[in-house]
This record gives C-alpha cells, structure tokens and sequence, in this order.
C-alpha cells in the first residue's frame, strides 16, 4: 500500500468516525469499502456484519487507522536505514578506492573530504558515528564489492579517477 493510499485511508477513519452519529452503521461500511475499492487495493476491509452498536465500528476504525500509521512509521524507518547503509557503502567505496588507485596524499585527504561533506550536509551530527562505522568496517576487511570481480575495468576507473582529480587539484 502506497503512502498517499494509507494517508487517505487514516482520513477517512478519523472522519467516519467523527461522523458515526450522523450516519447508518450500513452507510459507514459502504463508504469505508467503496474508498478501499476506489483506492485500488485487493479487497475491501472486513467488517463483521453482526455489529449492534456504533461503538463498536468505531473501535474498528480507530484500531484500524492506528495499524495504518505504524505501517507508516515502519516505511519511515526502513527508508531511513537504507539511506544510512548507502552513506556508509559510499564511504567504504570511497575509502577503497582511495587505497586501490594508490593516490598521493594530498588527493587522498581531498577525496575523501569531498565524500564526507556531502554525507556531512545530510546526516549532520550522526556523521561523525557513521564515518567512524564506515571506517571501522573498511579497516576490518569490509568492501561493498568483491575484488576479484574488478579486473581491467575497475583499473581502468582508477585512471580516470585520478585524471578528473589531477584536473581539479
């Protein structure tokens, strides 16, 4: 379920249940699985069909719109993982790099400066745990790619890397 769908979904629970007073308990299941349908998802919600009171759709809704907004946060949480696990690949890739191409040291230190400031700009004060992370994986033996696979190519690359930043030196 895409988030635009679930942000609707939490809408409208909050709002059939705001209205519940003002409409059949009919008329609320009917809305409810008319937007689930609309909203192009496999099937609708199910509701028992033997609710004697209101109270007890608007338990549902409630109950329903919170399962929704952990689904969110979950979302939240795994996209903010992954952006951390690819600075911190950058990181050791840059760092490899920097040892694969046998850079001279003032190279060494501009490189790996350019690559820190970008991660710096969007991690603020949690650069400083995620470099020592990077780095601390990278001095361990930890490469985001199998050195045998880089072959000519990957020497190749080397070349040109150190052409671009001879340019910019």
């Amino acid at each position: 379920m895409n988030a635009a769908a679930r942000i609707t979904l939490i809408a409208l629970a909050n709002d059939l249940t705001k209205e519940i007073n003002s409409k059949t308990m009919a008329d609320t299941l009917t809305e409810w699985n008319c937007t689930v349908q609309v909203l192009g998802l496999a099937a609708v919600y199910d509701f028992p069909t033997n609710y004697k009171r209101k109270n007890a759709i608007v338990a549902d809704l409630q109950r329903v719109s919170a399962q929704l907004i952990a689904m969110g946060e979950v979302e939240a949480a795994h996209a903010e993982a992954l952006e951390i696990d690819a600075a911190i690949d950058l990181i050791i890739d840059e760092r490899q790099q920097v040892s694969d191409c046998g850079y001279d040291e003032y190279t060494e230190s501009q490189r790996l400066k350019s690559i820190g400031s970008g991660v710096k700009e969007k991690f603020g004060e949690d650069f400083k745990a995620l470099k020592e992370t990077a780095l601390g994986l990278w001095f361990g033996g930890f490469v985001t790619y199998p050195p045998e696979e880089c072959g000519a190519v990957y020497v190749d690359a080397c070349v040109s890397c150190r052409q671009q930043w001879a340019y910019f030196a």
